[in-house]
Parts: C-alpha cells; structure tokens; sequence
C-alpha cells in the first residue's frame, strides 16, 4: 500500500452542515481510499505517483473539504473489492454501481461518464450483439468483478465468457488471437490499444450497458457519502473540463485545431489544381500521344511478356505469403501446436459431423506459475516447448492437438474409443517421465472422455474430460508440487555452491 501526501488545506467550508464538519474531524486521518494502479485513463501510476481522471478529482475533493484522505494502491480489482466488502478501506475512487455491490456500498452521484464497448480484432466484419455471442463458439472476455458481469449473468445467461485481472490482459489476448472478442470500457479501451499500439484493434460495437463511475463508500458511514456528494457539487464545470481534457485530450480539439485537418484541407487543394493543370497539359500532348501510339504499339509485345512474368511471380508470392498467413493463424506461436481458435473451428465441425467413437483428452501442465515465478518465463516457454512436443509424439496424425490456454492442451480424437484414448494418457505420463528437463521435472494432470453416443454433445464430452482432469491434478497436486519444490532446493543449492566457489 502507497499513501498518498493529501492537498494543502483550504481555510474555509461554506457548504457542509455543523454535524458533516464535526464528522470530518472526528475522522480526520480515518478515512482510507482505495484505488487500482492500471485503469487508465481512470487512475494509473506513472513513476509510482497516483495519477489520472479520478486522482485529480480527489485532489479537488481534498481542497473543497477541507480535509484530507488516505489514498490506498491495489494492483488488482478483485482485491480492491474484496477489501470494500471487509470494510478494510472506507470506499473506492471509481465503482460502477451494481445490486450486488449496494449490499456492501453506498454511491455518489457518477462523475464519469463511461459506456461499454466490445472490442475486436480488425478482420472481423461482422457487428456484435449479446445475442449473437450468446449463439457462438466465440471466446469472449470480461474484467473480474467488473459490473459487466453482473448485467450479463442476470440479462444474457446463455453468454458464455471467461474473466481476465484487468485491461491490459484482455486486449493482448484478443490482438494475439488468443480471444475472439473483449467487453471492456471505452475509456480503459482507447488508453490500453494507444498504449500497447494494438494496432490490429477495433471498436466492433458499443453495448446498452454503461460503467459510469461513483464514488463508493462503506454503507455503514452514510455521512460519509452525503459529504462527498456535497464535495462533488462544488467541482465547477470549468474543472470538470479541464481534468477531462488532461486525460482525454481528443475531446478538446476541434476539427481546425487538429493538424490532419489541414493536411486533408491542403491536400484536397493540391489535387484540384493538379487536375487542372493536367487537363490543360492533356489537351497539349494529345497530338503527340497519336503520333507516338506506333511507338508503343512495337513495344507492347514486350511490355505483356514483361508484365505477364511479373503477374506470376506476384501470384506465386502471394500464395506463399497467405499460406504462411494462414498457418499463423491457426498455429500457436510458442509451441507450434494449433491453437483455440483452429480447435473451435474443428469442434464445431464434428459437433456437426456426429462422429463415432470420439474421444477428448485434456491436459493440464503443473507447475507453470512457480516456474515463471522463481525461475523466470523463458524456462516456463521451455516447459510449454516440451510439453507440446510430448503430446505431438504420443498422438496420431489423424489427432488434433491444440492449446487453448496459458498452461491447458486438448486432444481431440475422431474414430477413437476412450480406451485408445487412456492408452495415450500413459503414453504422455510415460514419456513425462522420462523427459530431461533441468531443474523442473514435465508433469501434467489428464483426463479423458468419449462420445458414446450421438446425442452426447462433444460440450459435454469436453466437460467430463475436464472434471477428470481436475480430479487427476487434485490427487497428485501434492506429489506434483512436493517434486517442483524438491528440483527448485536442488536449483538453488546448486546456484549457492557455484557461488560459494
């Protein structure tokens, strides 16, 4: 937790009752506010310094009270919640007001105005709407403990999405194609794609559903948002516009102030006066053209020749490039394996084809995040490495092999029977047996499943392949981690000796 230095004081309060102001001061160092480091344009941290839209208004505050607050950093949301719920902070800087959150929260008036929008990559052309991805295989994300959420369990159950911790995490998954679409506020949207330089980003459409922001505070000091609803009301309309337009400074610039105006403006004029003059030049070389079309009609043979190689070396380039294109786009980078959106594809068709026997084999790897954690992500991209080329060998060609997450890999096996599929399993446990991986020792929990009969959807499949696998990694989570911790002391004790001498 950073605290914040509060604002200088001003020497009067014209517009709070005698019972607000001896509230304030019998809480004068009490009152603890939370606020999360990567919400831009909201509030972000720059240096370690606590800044944007909702700490400048909480400077403001600061002054027109008379008071000052304790500001409190949470690197994450759903911790931020978390700590409102147990009453451990006294409110938050920036909430949407939801029904689940008014059983822990009071809210201000909002004072900023911010809709949802749902955010695509720019090759797809197709417009959004809930009820279209409530229909869809489509991976769709939401922000953890975001209001969102809330609108899209209660209004569109039949949604299916998954949550990531923050902005940030959500567009880089859809821009690398690892997630189809992404339901997020515009403001954080806008910050996060200029800030990465998500160039391949777009804005697909805007939802009904808004995340205007509030000041929430603890429902059991009522006072304390009356007094802040109070302090809001004094922020005049001239700083409203000023810190929106520190933030968001798109807002400000009129079409002549922005300088792309006058480069269209300029060049529109500089293509008029090139039309005329060409025209005028036109009319001169006409005569000329006639007598030189003799010229060029000699020529031409060679030109075609000429041109006609060009056209083919051009076509054999570009299909080159567009099966290079194509394999990217249904290949995962790091291991080489296809990835959730190619599996989505295949899914689909053989949910379709109703295929008999199917089997599905998911596999989890343990001990990605500790390895990350300890040993850094270049040995846990070694360990992913491994692990798909472990897979790969202990399947057949007929076999679809595809990661679909961080450290998850599903197997999907068309006119294979659950016993052929838990004969692959040992062969995966065998050959992670006898995987070199130093320090780390290959471990993953697998489950397995097939569809019996047609009626079964391969949703189902899937699911009962997942509960399996769950259950595998639980029983051997403590042999798992007990052997990760084991390889990790020697790591260190090998390090400590190198060092020694």
């Amino acid at each position: 937790m950073v605290i914040l230095s509060a604002c200088q004081k001003e020497s009067e309060s014209i517009f709070l009752t005698e019972e607000e102001q001896a509230w304030l001061e019998q809480h004068e160092g009490k009152i603890s506010i939370g606020y999360t480091t990567d919400y831009p344009p909201v509030e972000f941290l720059i240096a370690s310094d606590y800044v944007g839209i909702s700490a400048d208004y909480f400077k403001l505050l600061e002054v027109k009270l008379n008071t000052k607050f304790e500001m409190v950093e949470f690197d994450q949301w759903s911790d931020l919640i978390e700590a409102a719920r147990l009453k451990e902070v006294s409110g938050i800087t920036a909430a949407t007001k939801t029904l689940e959150r008014s059983k822990f929260l009071d809210f201000t008036v909002p004072y900023i105005m911010n809709p949802n929008v749902i955010i695509t990559r720019k090759n797809f052309s197709e417009k959004l709407t809930f009820e279209k991805l409530s229909n869809s295989s489509m991976d769709v994300l939401v922000i953890e403990e975001y209001s969102i959420v809330e609108d899209l369990e209660k209004n569109h159950p039949k949604l299916e999405f998954r949550t990531v911790a923050n902005t940030s995490d959500g567009l880089r998954l859809v821009a690398f194609g690892e997630a189809d679409a992404f339901i997020v506020e515009v403001m954080s949207a806008y910050a996060g794609i200029e800030q990465d330089k998500m160039t391949n980003l777009m804005v697909n459409t805007e939802v009904p559903y808004d995340s205007n922001l509030s000041i929430a505070t603890r429902n059991d000091w009522p006072m304390l948002s009356a007094i802040l609803n109070k302090g809001l009301a004094q922020i005049t309309e001239n700083e409203k516009q000023d810190i929106l337009n520190k933030w968001v400074p798109i807002q400000r610039k009129s079409i002549v102030e922005n300088p792309y105006f006058w480069i269209i403006l300029g060049t529109i004029l500089i293509g008029l006066s090139i039309i005329i003059i060409t025209v005028v030049v036109w009319n001169r070389l006409l005569k000329k053209a006639v007598l030189e079309k003799t010229e060029e009609l000699i020529s031409k043979n060679e030109q075609l020749y000429r041109t006609k190689k060009q056209l083919l070396e051009e076509i054999e380039e570009r299909k080159k490039s567009e099966a290079c294109i194509k394999f990217k786009s249904q290949h995962d980078e790091l291991t080489g394996l296809y990835n959730r959106a190619f599996y989505n594809e295949q899914l689909e068709h053989f949910e379709k084809t109703k295929k008999l026997p199917f089997s599905i084999i998911l596999a989890d790897l343990n001990g990605l995040k500790i390895t990350n954690d300890t040993l850094g992500h270049e040995m846990g991209d070694r360990l992913l490495i491994k692990m798909a080329e472990v897979l790969k060998a202990s399947c057949d060609e007929t076999d679809i092999v595809a990661r679909i997450g961080g450290d998850e890999f599903v197997i999907l096996m068309p006119d294979r029977t659950d016993q052929m599929a838990q004969a692959v399993c040992k062969k995966i446990k065998s050959a992670c047996e006898e995987a070199k991986m130093d320090p780390i020792k290959l471990s993953v929990a697998l489950g397995h499943s097939e569809r019996v009969s047609l009626d079964m959807s391969l949703q189902s499949v899937f699911k009962k392949a997942e509960d399996q696998m769950y259950e595998n990694k639980m029983n051997e989570s403590e042999s798992t981690y007990r052997g990760i911790l084991e390889s990790l002391k020697a790591k260190l004790k090998a390090t400590t000796e190198e060092t020694s001498e």
